[in-house]
């Protein structure tokens, strides 16, 4: 019985080393930590997105309430819970300086109101954790920052609701008056004392 005649080729097949699995395992190794690497960067990016969302939903809703009314502003001091996240907040109100095309003696001739009433209204929302102590507007935490030029006559008439409850309130309608003549400013409400406002985020925001 002859033996079968292996082909040259197969002789000289050489096998793989020791040396070559590990450096494959090696490899291997490097691009799943990279793919995992890259799924948890969208994964974050995405939470932050989410709670960036948030933070923008309620600087929205926090500038539509000082538009209506700035006495229903919730206590700047209080954290606000939207969801399951816990957001702080920050207004600045800045003057601003409009020049007028028409010389000033014509202004006042005319009756003209002052463009100096207009104001540059921010609202900076940024998102905490209150279980760590993490209270202040860190850089690296999800904010959103909300800016508007405000007419604060012309802009309480805005909305119909501010509107009838100016008119039907005499207190409101009374400052209201002295806002146009000049003759005074709303006082400031005293601050409010209840720790937490809640914000529910399938109302729209609205408490």
């Amino acid at each position: 019985m002859t033996a079968a005649r292996i082909p040259s080729q197969l002789k000289h097949r050489r096998g793989v080393t020791f040396v070559e699995v590990i450096c494959a395992v090696a490899m291997l190794a490097l691009a799943a930590a990279a793919m995992m690497s890259a799924g948890g960067a969208v994964m974050n990016g995405q939470v932050r997105g989410v709670k960036r969302l948030g933070a923008a939903e309620i600087a929205n809703r926090l500038m539509l309430m000082y538009l209506d009314d700035e006495e229903s502003l919730p206590n700047q001091g209080a954290p606000i819970e939207y969801g399951k996240e816990t957001y702080r907040w920050s207004k600045d109100v800045s003057p601003i300086t409009i020049s007028s095309a028409m010389p000033q003696e014509t202004a006042r001739a005319s009756g003209a109101l002052s463009l100096d009433r207009m104001r540059a209204v921010t609202f900076t929302v940024w998102e905490t954790d209150e279980t760590r102590g993490r209270i202040a507007n860190n850089e690296g935490a999800p904010s959103f920052t909300l800016t508007r030029i405000v007419d604060p006559i012309f802009g309480q008439l805005r909305n119909p609701d501010t509107r009838e409850r100016i008119m039907s309130d005499p207190v409101l309608r009374q400052r209201f008056i002295d806002m146009i003549t000049g003759r005074g400013a709303s006082t400031p409400r005293a601050p409010d004392r209840k720790p937490t406002t809640t914000l529910d985020p399938k109302t729209g925001g609205k408490p």
